[in-house]
C-alpha cells in the first residue's frame, strides 16, 4: 500500500512537467487533472452499539486524471483513484484504475464515438451530473448497490433526433473480469429548455444465486431508473429520479426454492446559491430494498452548507439521517467534508 501511494503522489507531482515536455515535441496534447474529498466525522446516533460517539477522519476519493487527445479521431483516459471504503472499515486504502479506455469519435458519422476498456456506466451519470455532490453521496443508484459507476466493455453514444442521444454499452459486469455475465445497459436522454434533462436507462444481466441445498440457480436481473433535473448556470439545480429493480430468484425460501427481489427508491435533491461564496445543499431518499419484506424501508437526508473560497476549492459542513426500518435505531453523523480539484 505504501509503495502504491508514492507512486500516486509521484505522478501527482511530476506529471505536469512530462506532459509540458511531451507537448512541446508536438506529439499530442495530454492533460492531468483530478479530484480529492475527505472527510472529518462525527457519529451522534448509530443503529450499532458499537459505532455511537465513534470519529475521525476518512478520505473517501483522491483521484489522477491523464487525459491525452491523439487527433480529433481517437483520445483515451487513464484515471488512478486511492480511497478509504469507510469509516467502519479502519484504516484500509484501495488503489486501482478507475477508468481505462481509448475512445473513437465520429465512428459512425457525426457526433457518433465509441468507448473501449474500463469506463463509466450510463445509468447514473447524467443524475450524478446535476447533483453535483458525489464528494458528499453517490446518486441513489450507485449509493444502494444496483448498479456500478464502471464496468469494462464496449460503448456505443451519440445523437437520435433534435435533443435527444442514446448511449449503450455491453459490459462484463465486473472490472476484473472474473466469473462474469456480460451486462447490458441503455440509457435515452432529452434536453429541453435553458438547463432541462429528462432520461430513462435501463440494464439487465443474467445472475446466480447458491440455494440452501449448495446448487447454484440462475435468474434475470433488470434495473431500470427515471430522472428529470434542471440546472440554471450558478444559481439552483434540483432532480428527482425514481429507481426500480426486479431480480429473478435471488433471496432463498427453503433448500430447493427461490423467490424473486423486488425494490424501488426514490431520490429529491437540489441545491441553490445563497451567496456568492455559499450554496445551501439538500436531499432526501426514500429507499425500499425488498416489497416483499414488511418495514424494510429506508429514509435518508442530507443537508449542508457549500462554501467556496476558490472555484477548486470547497469546505461543506452536513449532516447525514438515516432511519433503517428493520434496525433498532438510526444512523446520524455530523461531517465536515473538504472537496478540491486540479
Amino acid at each position: 500500500m505504501k509503495k502504491a501511494l508514492t507512486l500516486f503522489f509521484f505522478v501527482v507531482h511530476f506529471s505536469p512537467f512530462l506532459i509540458r515536455a511531451q507537448e512541446k515535441e508536438g506529439s499530442g496534447r495530454g492533460r492531468v487533472s483530478g479530484e480529492v474529498f475527505w472527510d472529518f466525522y462525527q457519529h451522534i446516533d448509530h443503529e450499532l452499539a458499537a459505532e455511537k460517539n465513534e470519529n475521525g477522519f476518512v478520505l473517501r476519493r483522491g483521484t489522477l486524471t491523464y487525459d491525452y487527445r491523439h487527433n480529433a479521431t481517437f483520445q483515451t483516459r487513464i484515471r488512478l483513484e486511492a480511497d478509504q471504503t469507510g469509516a467502519a472499515s479502519g484504516t484500509r486504502v484501495l488503489f486501482f484504475a478507475k477508468d481505462a479506455y481509448l475512445q473513437w469519435n465520429n465512428i459512425l458519422g457525426t457526433g457518433h464515438c465509441a468507448l473501449f476498456g474500463i469506463s463509466p456506466t450510463p445509468s447514473f451519470q447524467f443524475s450524478e451530473s446535476v447533483w453535483g455532490y458525489r464528494s458528499l453521496e453517490k446518486t441513489i443508484l450507485d449509493h444502494r448497490g444496483m448498479v456500478s459507476s464502471r464496468d469494462i466493455g464496449i460503448d456505443l453514444k451519440g445523437p437520435l433526433l433534435h435533443g435527444l442521444h442514446y448511449w449503450v454499452k455491453a459490459g462484463n459486469n465486473s472490472i476484473d473480469g472474473a466469473k462474469t455475465s456480460i451486462r447490458l445497459y441503455g440509457t435515452l436522454s432529452y434536453t429541453f429548455g435553458s438547463g432541462g434533462i429528462a432520461t430513462f436507462s435501463s440494464d439487465w444481466y443474467k445472475g446466480e444465486v447458491k440455494g440452501g441445498n449448495g446448487s447454484l440457480q440462475k435468474g434475470d436481473r433488470f434495473t431500470a431508473a427515471f430522472f428529470v433535473g434542471f440546472v440554471a448556470a450558478e444559481r439552483y439545480a434540483t432532480g428527482i429520479e425514481v429507481v426500480a429493480r426486479m431480480y429473478e430468484r435471488a433471496v432463498p425460501t427453503t433448500l430447493t426454492r427461490l423467490r424473486d427481489l423486488r425494490g424501488q427508491g426514490l431520490s429529491l435533491f437540489g441545491w441553490a446559491s445563497l451567496a456568492p461564496t455559499l450554496r445551501g445543499v439538500l436531499r432526501y431518499d426514500y429507499f425500499r430494498p425488498d416489497l416483499d419484506l414488511a418495514d424494510s424501508e429506508i429514509h435518508y437526508i442530507l443537508c449542508g452548507l457549500d462554501y467556496k473560497p476558490d472555484d477548486s476549492v470547497s469546505v461543506i459542513p452536513n449532516i447525514v439521517l438515516q432511519d433503517n426500518g428493520l434496525a433498532s435505531g438510526s444512523m446520524v453523523q455530523a461531517r465536515l467534508t473538504f472537496h478540491y480539484t486540479y
